[in-house]
């Protein structure tokens, strides 16, 4: 009976195109103002969009993790008894999940910077909802 084996370029790159494709087509609005817009910029436009570029690199971040947690369980599940290759998959779904932690614990250190550095009269409301008035 034969082994299923897997090509690495054959599983990821389709996998990422998936888990990615919603991230980047969202973040055709990342910059909130300017002569596209013709609203002129404010520092509530720039707030905005470094809100934008955290969301868009976060949901970036949850594809990769997603896609690196159904790569490392494949490696997982089809490595046919080889020790090697179990380990491997254990490797890269530990890997991907302190990646998620990373990612989690920099938006609480953002969050928290933020609200101790930005001015409260610039802000109205939470940061992460960031709204500026139209002129």
């Amino acid at each position: 009976m034969k082994k299923i084996s897997l090509q690495k370029k054959y599983l990821v790159i389709p996998l990422l195109i998936f888990f990615l494709l919603p991230g980047l087509v969202s973040a055709t609005g990342l910059v909130p103002c300017g002569p596209g817009t013709g609203e002129p910029c404010t520092v509530c436009h720039f707030l905005v969009l470094i809100k934008n570029i955290i969301d868009f690199l976060t949901e970036v971040a949850f594809g990769l993790v997603a896609v690196m947690i159904l790569y490392g369980a494949l490696l997982f599940f089809l490595a046919g008894g080889q020790e090697q290759k179990i380990r491997q998959g254990r490797e890269v779904i530990t890997t991907a999940v302190y990646g998620l932690a990373i990612v989690l614990l920099s938006w609480i250190i953002i969050n928290t910077l933020i609200q101790i550095f930005v001015n409260p009269g610039v802000l109205q409301g939470p940061w992460n909802e960031i709204e500026c008035p139209t002129s």
